[in-house]
């Protein structure tokens, strides 16, 4: 919370925002989140604005705080004003706006922001970390339109940079425990490296701890598959195998694998390494690592896509399922800095990377379809389509 304090009394105008912003497309965080604004001249868009500003808030509240900035965008990696309401501040102390979650938010701040082209100024907000968990929005919004709808009388949470809903078991879990239910990601991560004297494949897991809670009980699931430009799968070379499930059922009585200690940096999973690498000549007995795919090297080198299903879990926390997709051609592969290609997110799809070689090739959806797609003598079958990833909203 100290954190959150001294970045909203840093912040005085647009600009200072900037040194803020994270990697990501729109420059939010699991602490900051943007709002445009429009004009809110009638009751219905008065209703979606608070509505929308609550399930932010509420978020923030059952999380670890943070910053709610209203009345701006990113645009081109810059904050910029987006706030079409004259006196937003004032809308806002009217409004009472602590009084928009049930119970009621303790410690909440907010204030103007300086602007340099004389544009209406937008407004900071400090939400802190509550106290009295759990919080919901109030069930009491009328004139709601569209999808804002379900924001009415929800628990929210901060889930990296997104607020989601919260289920109900999960609600109850923080009602019996008095406090925050755990919190953790795990997302895989493609490298090309170069070892063995030869081009690999290296797959980690990323952890991303909770701040504040130890976990030692979670279970961790990874199936990975691999596919040529035809969308065949591709299978190991001894045994024809072309599914690969790495679980980790970990219990910290028990077990010698580490547990999930409570940080604000990400690590790495040290029992979690996989090497996608070519057969060599010194693979005599038909066998392989524990950790190590082989395949032959014709077929090593037809490999365009990975995608991986990704499933984590916690005591007090449900299930994540998630599905990674990875876009490259090993075929091409070169050593670059340092023998090591990373992959980028591509901002269109959610949870597709690229090759890290592909982002001037492919800058839109368009540019991506066109390089995924497969085309037959009565229709085309687009990567996205085949293996089920959505457009970012």
């Amino acid at each position: 919370m100290d954190e959150i304090r001294k970045i909203y009394h840093n912040i005085v105008n647009t600009d200072d925002i900037n040194k803020y912003l994270s990697d990501t497309d729109d420059g939010e965080s699991g602490i900051i989140e943007f709002k445009e604004v429009d004009q809110l001249n009638d009751k219905s868009k008065k209703a979606t604005f608070r509505a929308k500003i609550a399930k932010e808030m509420c978020a923030f509240a059952n999380s670890e705080g943070g910053i709610l900035v209203v009345g701006v965008k990113v645009e081109d990696g810059k904050v910029i004003p987006a706030c079409k309401e004259s006196n937003l501040e004032n809308f806002l102390e009217k409004q009472k706006i602590s009084k928009y979650l049930e119970p009621s938010l303790k410690g909440l701040n907010f204030k103007s922001l300086g602007v340099e082209d004389g544009s209406n100024k937008p407004v900071i907000i400090m939400i802190p970390k509550s106290e009295f968990l759990p919080h919901r929005t109030i069930n009491n919004y009328n004139d709601v339109e569209g999808k804002s709808k379900d924001i009415v009388g929800e628990y929210f949470v901060r889930e990296s940079s997104d607020s989601r809903k919260l289920s109900e078991q999960l609600v109850r879990a923080m009602y019996l425990s008095s406090g925050r239910a755990p919190r953790f990601e795990i997302v895989p991560v493609i490298k090309f490296i170069k070892a063995y004297d030869c081009k690999v494949i290296d797959v980690q897991a990323l952890v991303y701890p909770d701040k504040y809670k130890f976990i030692d009980k979670y279970y961790f699931s990874a199936k990975l598959k691999m596919y040529d430009k035809f969308f065949n799968t591709i299978g190991e070379c001894f045994h024809g195998k072309n599914i690969f499930d790495v679980s980790i059922l970990m219990d910290g009585e028990r077990s010698k694998k580490m547990p999930i200690y409570p940080s604000d940096k990400n690590r790495y999973a040290a029992d979690c390494n996989i090497k996608i690498r070519p057969r060599l000549e010194e693979d005599i007995y038909d066998i392989a690592l524990d950790n190590e795919i082989v395949l032959d090297d014709n077929a090593y080198g037809t490999i365009k896509y990975i995608i991986i299903d990704v499933v984590y879990a916690c005591e007090g926390m449900s299930a994540v399922k998630r599905r990674f997709g990875y876009i490259f051609d090993v075929k091409d592969f070169r050593y670059y800095n340092n023998s090591e290609i990373g992959m980028h997110k591509f901002k269109h799809l959610k949870n597709v990377f690229l090759d890290g070689r592909l982002t001037d090739k492919i800058v839109d959806l368009d540019s991506f379809n066109k390089f995924t797609k497969i085309g037959f003598s009565n229709r085309d079958e687009l990567f996205k389509d085949k293996f089920g990833f959505t457009e970012e909203g």
